[in-house]
């Protein structure tokens, strides 16, 4: 009998143990960036947010579209929408900018599928990747 409040006991420490260490990890998270492909029909980059944050300080970049947020309330999550011709740089730039407002969450970045040809917005060479 008392193997077993002894196994118990080492069971008990074991999780207990599992939990502060998730709970640590937890914590320092932080922000995290993550990349699709291109997916969908879309012709811009956009950034969705997770956590909701407020992202204003950022919508004055220049590459910097438009931003949604879902109709509920409280917002869960917002999305910044890129200008035609935006690029990795832009979209990474405007992510610096929104991770600075982020103690922790998720920024996905989402690069369009369709993208215009030298210049000509009215001319699109659309990718057929798909999301990993």
């Amino acid at each position: 009998m008392g193997s077993k409040i002894s196994g118990r006991r080492r069971v008990a420490a074991f999780a207990l143990a599992v939990m502060v260490v998730g709970t640590l990890l937890a914590g320092c998270a932080g922000v995290e960036r993550v990349t699709l492909r291109p997916a969908g029909s879309t012709t811009s980059w956009s950034l969705g947010v997770v956590p909701h944050v407020d992202t204003q300080p950022c919508e004055s970049d220049s590459s910097v579209d438009s931003t949604l947020q879902p109709a509920v309330m409280p917002p869960m999550s917002v999305t910044v929408v890129l200008k035609l011709g935006a690029t990795a740089v832009d979209a990474e730039r405007v992510a610096d900018c929104v991770e600075g407002l982020m103690s922790e969450g998720t920024i996905t970045l989402m690069p369009p599928r369709c993208v215009p040809v030298s210049g000509d917005e009215e001319v699109l060479a659309c990718s057929e990747s798909t999301q990993r």
